[in-house]
């Protein structure tokens, strides 16, 4: 009967911490959803190219 008792608790605890981890990523995966609705980008644009750089050596 111990055994079983046991091995009841661990099935137990691992339903629970897989039930929290999927509740977890639901819960980000909903706000990172309202936060990919302005994406942030940032364009460099560097003028610092030489015509001697162009040149292929």
């Amino acid at each position: 009967m111990g055994r079983t008792a046991r091995l009841l608790a661990s099935m137990t605890a691992a339903l629970l911490l897989a039930s929290v981890v999927v509740l977890v990523t639901v819960i980000g995966s909903a706000r990172s959803l309202g936060a990919a609705e302005r994406p942030n980008f940032v364009l460099v644009v560097t003028d610092d190219l030489t015509k001697r750089l162009l040149r292929p050596r």
